[in-house]
């Protein structure tokens, strides 16, 4: 369920609530009886699972491809 931020006309207080996306737009303020509407908010992203970090992402590689190839031609030039 996204997560939604209202705003009263009224008083200008900002609230949060937790609604499924068929929820209504508007809802009581709680902090005077006046109607808050739904504003459009960044949505907030939150990435689970590994592979999202430097040290998760390629768990089975030893060495990376620019590290391989300049091994190569430092072995060529030494032949």
């Amino acid at each position: 369920m996204p997560l939604y931020e209202y705003r009263c006309p009224a008083c200008g207080h900002i609230f949060e609530r937790l609604e499924a996306v068929s929820a209504g737009q508007t809802r009581l303020c709680p902090v005077c009886p006046e109607r808050a509407r739904r504003q459009l908010a960044v949505p907030s992203l939150r990435f689970v699972g590994s592979g999202w970090f430097v040290n998760d992402y390629g768990h089975g590689r030893t060495r990376c491809a620019s590290t391989e190839s300049g091994a190569d031609d430092a072995q060529a030039g030494a032949a």
